[in-house]
């Protein structure tokens, strides 16, 4: 799990299983199973998730990708 406090300032992008963020993030996120937005948190950058909760006053610059295919889950297999 990534945690980005707030005033936190992270450049680059972040893989990761889950994400929660409340400072700001320049660069994509890439969370396998999350993504929490905090009221003070900052995105500029595409954000890919198959789960993502934004509370209200984040801001987000980028796209939001919500993919559940690109989880694979237990006892899935790929055909």
């Amino acid at each position: 799990q990534v945690l980005v406090a707030q005033g936190a300032v992270i450049e680059g992008d972040l893989h990761t299983q889950e994400a929660v963020i409340a400072g700001q993030v320049s660069g994509a996120i890439h969370a396998r199973e999350r993504v929490e937005l905090q009221a003070t948190a900052t995105v500029l950058g595409d954000i890919l998730t198959p789960r993502i909760s934004i509370i209200e006053g984040a801001k987000v610059t980028g796209e939001v990708k919500m993919d559940s295919g690109s989880s694979p889950k237990a006892g899935n297999s790929p055909q």
